[in-house]
């Protein structure tokens, strides 16, 4: 057993008293600041994480902000608008190509100028078949059972499918596509625009 403390006068009793009930204060204290200055630095690190946070969101909701503009320009130009009757045509005129490569030209430029692309294409409404595209090899193939064709084929608007991988690429993708009215009158899709997006270019960036 733990023998006891004794004291041999008073004054050795008192001092101790006295250290003990000035050190309890001073612990006590010792404990209240380290237990606020941890609340302070994990107060500080959830604050430093929710602005990254928010600045992320920012930073995405520009670059598709971006990208939806970059869609709108191409599906409003004259030259792609004016495909309306060229696509069902089994049989084309050297005016009807003519205007084709026009179409192909003005997506070849975005690829250039944007590097956010890979691939730009048009999916006919009708067919559900690619007709013309920044890849000459995708020409031909059947779009119509892709969310990216079926979508706003339905709704009207833009739709995003979600990163996925590509069966056509061997790698995972991601697609922007938008519908296509006609130049006449503007009421019905002539066809899908159709954006693969360069994830390592882009959006892996941010």
């Amino acid at each position: 057993m733990m023998k006891r403390i004794s004291f041999r006068s008073i004054r050795t009793r008192l001092i101790y008293g006295f250290l003990l009930l000035s050190l309890v204060p001073l612990l006590i204290a010792l404990v209240i600041t380290y237990f606020q200055r941890v609340q302070v630095i994990e107060s500080r690190t959830f604050d430093k994480l929710t602005a990254i946070r928010e600045l992320k969101v920012q930073q995405l909701t520009r670059w598709l902000d971006e990208r939806n503009g970059d869609l709108m320009t191409i599906a409003g130009d004259y030259e792609v608008r004016g495909l309306e009757y060229i696509f069902e045509k089994e049989s084309k005129s050297s005016d009807d190509i003519a205007k084709l490569s026009a179409a192909r030209d003005l997506m070849y430029r975005n690829l250039f100028y944007y590097s956010a692309y890979s691939e730009i294409f048009i999916v006919d409404a009708n067919t559900g078949l690619i007709a013309i595209s920044t890849n000459r090899a995708s020409e031909g193939i059947n779009k119509s059972s892709d969310a990216y064709f079926s979508t706003p084929l339905e709704t009207g608007e833009m739709y995003i499918k979600d990163i996925y991988n590509s069966p056509s690429t061997n790698k995972t993708a991601m697609t922007l596509s938008l519908p296509l009215y006609c130049l006449d009158h503007g009421i019905h899709v002539i066809g899908i625009l159709v954006a693969r997006i360069d994830l390592d270019g882009s959006l892996y960036k941010l």
